[in-house]
């Protein structure tokens, strides 16, 4: 059947009817379809027809974008992505791990599905070639409560599905074995599980919380997918190894070339690279067609971008094919064999404008999105919803979440309106409402053929920028810290001082066994601190790069440090104090509650709000609204939102009818804000202007004079803000962005204008947890935590420097239209690197070529600039630069950043020049350039090993967080404290502070002696139980610091639930914990087992405190033989069996608490 030459106009349901009547082979033209009408058309023959389809898009962008629509109409349970692998052709890298992920759960999918299905897939995805279904199949793992699995097969199976064998559980495709307990995360899933075995049976399925690794909800069955299409058994290892070597013959490759991959076949190891060696494993190789339902619809959507995708990627095989070990026809179908797959298929040709074939009449809603945008207010579009109304359609509105849902009910409250099901579009019901619907279409549409008009969220608002929601980690700094130690490196003793830790040593004193905290000081002393004292033990964070040096035992050094640094802190504390309370009762402007366009303003929000940014606009909202001045510190790093902040600050503070200024750093940073700005205030009466070098004389005198008359709204500027001729009319809140990166005399200029407006100061560098909650009540801070490494959004690859990687990473990411940082921190050769980049990228086919820019400190401030702002607007592809990359910048294009000598920075500026990339909601990549290992020295070697760490969402980074904090803190002090902070370590000094703002603040407890329980008992964690003796730290030092007896059960559950039953020496540990909780209640120092005596030591003032203890000491001496005072009124009781001391302790604590 074809649908002939000419345009033929069609109901919708007549398009419908003949796209279903269509038959093998026969191809069909749909056109006139807008915006998510497409999708709507797609799942209307799904409900409609009852018959899956397949959607085929020109990139995976535009794929991704169109499967969203289709889970807006119809849910996710029928709707399937299948993404390309994301990958070059012969490309040396594996795809992305939730690529990979998505794709086999989709193959998966489509196996198992019991009824039709749309899969949505892009032009390079349908070419590529798959694992073999029955090969596919025989590598998933069906796993039941209760079901018989023998256990070592399993895990060797897993093995050769993908996963890597870990201590811990930590990311994606890891997996853990610890007695009877196994852990893994399989990609498919938000969180990891954990399968519980008796012998081979399976007795318990759990997920888990990857960040406290403690068990969440029970599962009766889990189904684990391999995560790669590799096959890794020993068949298909020999399989490939053998095809491998024939290649190398063939071709006559270079050893270097092959032999990695070689090696990695041979032993069964995932490496980079081997995803492109796919055919090698198979006998034969299949395709997407093969999954699909006979049945199955073809719908390719613009079928002439299609068409010139398929020219581009053969383009790519033929120019990539020269030192490839493989044919482009062994990855990918030919255009011959994929035109013969289709063909097995109807097919409808949907096309983004009108031509021959069927036409269906739908609007786009640009006119009204033009029209908000001119008008800047609602009205219009409320005048056509009345119209729409009493013409009786039906009109549904869309919103991102359901709490902009209940805005959207408010903003157009004055019609009947409700949230409601997106199912219901695809029925034909008369709506007597507005509907707000939940979801994310990519464009509305009106199909007056179906009565149905749908208006998008981005449509009424503007564009809106979707990102990833962001796991909450729920790990507590102070647990975790001990976890990140290493032997050898330093540690701080609360008593001693600094040492080098040696690791956990196990000593044995008769029969009785322990565990010790090996720490060694100046000159080879050596402590053993019980591991039930680990809360004395924290590891030292110092400034990056500086050595601490030792203390020596005995010697009162340490005591003389922390008096002296004490004084010191105290100073801080008061100085803080006094500038606070002073603010506080100073007179200022209370504004006006939040209103109607208010409420507006924020509805038409572009991004998410995570929760800490709506915390963050509650607190300065809540600031505003009070008498007093606002003196408000943000902390968040680039991109967690805080322009936002400050943006719903300047828009009440201008309904208000005051002025409002925001300094910044730098002219490119005055530049960015105020383009970010002006969009921001588009539809509302605002006036926004800047005052930056960018500006001439004339203008800047202009623009001075409308801000005295108060023609102004909100000024944007530099230190040029400070000067002396800048005079507002009324000015009302004053945004200080970075305050610590201006000199001294602005800052001084600063504190002049302070006085008496609101003062909102936003900041990168982060606080503390600890010391951010010692500050309430004397410094108002409010922080935004949003991870800026979202494990999803970034991979970091550390490489050597090699240019066929180099060229790829370029290539990819300019492919797609994004931008490079390339930084190279040597000014004196950065020429010869730009010759070498030029050179590399001439052959990259991405049409115009692209431009490279050059940035480093050694440039006229002028010049830097111009080229920075060339970068930020698209002028340049490539911006080759030293670490000078300007940390406030936020370049949503920038995707891929390459760092040349990675391993000769420091850990906390790896962090920030990663965090340029992943602000958007496009993958991003990080390459860190190392020296070979063989030319590194000892040192490097070390650094290059903790870089590594840097591709782990986990100690690297906190590490790097670390070192921000230290900036973070001597930011909240205004002066440096660097020389303090070293001599003591950072969490000492946080300690001292702690302790010094409790004494102003009438908060300080004094802290108690801990009681020392000296029992015949063996008490230790055994290696076989938890074998990482990093944990084993981590473990003593949270049993040492709980406080209460719910944190202790707490424990003992997670312990139980992760390791499996405790050993009785395990549980001798948490009994004597347990013991000197009750002993604190009852003011006891000591309790120790000297044969089969119980000695019971008290306070001096426990007869003050625990008034009825004498009374009850008195009972029990005088009512029994076994209990008596001695001399030092030490309370001996005369145990019944020495053979279980700790149940006798119970007995002896709870006769003293119960009388």
């Amino acid at each position: 059947m074809s649908t002939g030459c000419l345009s033929c106009t069609v109901s919708f349901k007549e398009c419908l009817g003949r796209v279903s009547a269509l038959g093998k082979g026969e191809v069909c033209t749909v056109s006139g379809l807008y915006g998510s009408s497409r999708a709507y058309l797609v799942a209307r023959y799904l409900t409609d027809v009852k018959r899956g389809s397949v959607v085929v898009l020109p990139t995976d962008e535009l794929a991704e974008r169109f499967f969203q629509d289709i889970v807006f109409f119809l849910g996710s349970d029928v709707s399937i992505l299948f993404p390309s692998t994301g990958l070059l052709p012969f490309e040396r890298q594996n795809p992305y791990t939730e690529v990979m992920a998505r794709r086999l759960s989709a193959l998966h999918r489509l196996l198992v599905a019991e009824g039709p299905t749309i899969v949505v897939t892009s032009i390079r995805a349908l070419r590529e070639r798959l694992i073999p279904r029955l090969a596919f199949m025989e590598r998933v793992v069906e796993l039941k409560k209760g079901g018989e699995e023998p256990r070592e097969r399993l895990i060797l199976k897993l093995q050769e599905m993908g996963y890597r064998k870990m201590t811990m559980v930590e990311d994606r495709g890891e997996m853990s074995v610890r007695g009877f307990i196994l852990d893994l995360f399989p990609p498919v899933m938000d969180n990891p599980v954990r399968i519980e075995f008796f012998g081979d049976q399976i007795e318990s399925i759990r997920t888990f919380d990857l960040y406290t690794q403690r068990s969440l909800d029970e599962l009766e069955g889990v189904t684990l997918l391999p995560l790669c299409e590799l096959d890794l058994s020993p068949d298909g290892r020999e399989l490939a190894r053998k095809a491998l070597l024939e290649r190398v013959d063939r071709k006559g490759l270079k050893r270097r070339d092959w032999e990695p991959l070689y090696n990695a076949t041979r032993e069964g190891i995932y490496i980079d690279g081997m995803a492109a060696l796919l055919p090698l494993f198979y006998r034969e190789l299949e395709t997407l067609f093969h999954y699909l339902p006979e049945e199955a619809t073809l719908f390719v959507v613009d079928p002439t971008a299609v068409a010139e995708e398929c020219v581009t990627l053969n383009e790519d095989i033929k120019a990539r094919a020269e030192e490839a070990l493989l044919e482009g026809e062994e990855l990918y179908l030919t255009e011959e064999e994929l035109h013969a797959a289709m063909k097995a298929h109807p097919t409808v040709r949907v096309e983004p404008v009108k031509t021959e074939g069927l036409y269906i009449s739908t609007s786009s809603n640009k006119d009204i999105s033009a029209e908000l945008k001119q008008k800047k207010e609602l009205s219009p579009l409320k005048r056509r919803v009345e119209g729409w109304l009493n013409e009786g359609l039906r009109v549904y509105l869309t919103a991102h979440n359901s709490t902009q849902a209940e805005r959207m009910c408010e903003l157009f409250g004055e019609f009947p309106v409700a949230v409601k099901d997106a199912a219901g579009i695809l029925k034909d019901e008369y709506a007597s409402s507005v509907g707000i619907v939940v979801g994310t279409p990519s464009a509305g549409f009106r199909l007056m053929d179906e009565a149905l008009v749908l208006v998008t969220e981005e449509e009424i608002f503007g564009e809106r920028v979707k990102r990833r929601p962001v796991t909450p980690r729920g790990v507590d700094a102070l647990t975790t810290q001990l976890k990140d130690i290493k032997e050898g490196e330093p540690v701080v003793h609360r008593d001693h001082g600094i040492g080098l830790y040696r690791g956990i040593v196990r000593l044995e004193s008769a029969g009785i066994e322990t565990d010790f905290i090996l720490i060694e000081y100046r000159d080879g002393d050596r402590l053993y601190v019980p591991v039930a004292r680990a809360d004395l033990v924290s590891k030292y964070r110092g400034i990056e790069g500086r050595i601490p040096e030792l203390d020596k035992l005995g010697s009162g050094g340490w005591q003389k440090k922390t008096s002296r640094v004490r004084k010191a802190v105290g100073e801080v504390a008061q100085r803080l104090f006094r500038i606070y309370m002073a603010r506080k009762a100073a007179r200022g402007h209370a504004f006006s509650p939040p209103d109607a366009l208010y409420r507006e303003f924020e509805a038409a929000f572009e991004y998410e709000e995570t929760p800490d940014q709506l915390r963050a606009i509650e607190d300065v909202m809540r600031d505003m609204g009070e008498p007093r001045p606002m003196d408000r510190l943000i902390c968040g790093d680039v991109g967690y939102g805080k322009t936002e902040v400050a943006m719903r600050a300047a828009f009440r503070c201008v309904l208000d009818g005051k002025q409002v200024a925001l300094v910044v750093p730098t002219t490119v940073l005055a530049q960015q804000h105020y383009l970010t700005f002006r969009e921001r205030f588009a539809r509302y009466p605002v006036r926004i202007d800047v005052l930056s070098r960018f500006r001439s004389r004339k203008e800047q005198l202009k623009t001075l004079e409308e801000l005295a008359s108060g023609r102004v709204d909100i000024i944007i500027g530099t230190h040029r803000l400070l000067q002396k001729d800048v005079v507002f009319k009324d000015l009302g809140l004053l945004v200080i962005d970075e305050e610590h990166r201006f000199g001294v005399r602005d800052k001084e200029r600063l504190k002049e204008i302070k006085k008496d407006v609101d003062v909102l100061t936003l900041t990168a560098t982060p606080i503390p947890r600890t010391l951010h909650m010692s500050l309430a009540g004397i410094r108002d801070i409010s922080v935004i935590n949003t991870p800026p490494e979202d494990r999803l959004a970034i991979t970091t690859r550390v490489i050597g420097f090699e240019p066929r990687l180099i060229k790829d990473a370029i290539e990819r990411e300019l492919r797609r239209g994004g931008q490079v940082f390339f930084v190279h921190n040597r000014v004196e050769d950065i020429e010869k690197m730009h010759r070498f980049l030029r050179e590399l990228i001439s052959s990259i086919p991405v049409g115009s070529p692209a431009r490279i820019g050059i940035a480093h400190g050694q440039m006229k401030e002028k010049e830097l600039e111009a080229v920075m702002l060339r970068f930020i607007e698209g002028e340049y592809s490539i911006l080759l630069c030293t670490s000078i990359i300007e940390s406030g910048l936020d370049i949503p294009r920038a995707n891929t950043i390459i760092i040349n000598r990675a391993d000769c920075f420091g850990l906390a500026e790896l962090y920030q020049l990663r965090g340029r990339v992943g602000r958007s909601d496009q993958h991003a990549y990080a390459y860190l350039i190392c020296s070979e290992n063989s030319r590194l020295s000892e040192e490097a070697r070390k650094r290059m090993e903790v870089i590594r760490e840097l591709t782990e969402p986990g100690s690297g980074f906190r590490i790097a967080m670390h070192d921000l904090e230290i900036r973070g803190a001597g930011e909240v002090f205004g002066m440096r404290q660097s020389g303090h902070i070293m001599e003591v370590g950072f969490d000492m000094y946080t300690k001292l502070l702690e302790d010094a703002l409790g004494e102003l603040k009438g908060e300080l407890s004094v802290e108690e002696p801990e009681p020392e329980v000296s029992l015949r008992i063996s008490q230790y964690v055994p290696e076989d139980y938890m074998p990482d003796a990093r944990e084993r730290l981590s473990f003593y030092k949270r049993l040492a610091i709980a406080k209460t007896t719910d944190e202790l059960e707490f424990l003992k559950e997670e312990l139980s639930d992760r390791y499996g039953r405790l050993p009785d020496v395990v549980r001798n540990l948490f009994d004597v914990v347990a013991l000197k909780l009750r002993m604190k209640e009852l003011c006891i120092v000591e309790l120790s087992q000297k044969g089969d005596r119980l000695h019971v030591r008290f306070s001096p003032d426990a007869g003050t405190r625990v008034p009825e203890l004498a009374k009850r000491l008195a009972s029990l001496v005088k009512g029994s033989d076994r209990f008596f005072l001695n001399r030092e009124q030490k309370l001996i009781y005369i145990m019944r069996s020495a053979l279980d001391p700790v149940a006798e302790a119970r007995y002896v604590l709870k006769e003293l608490a119960e009388g």
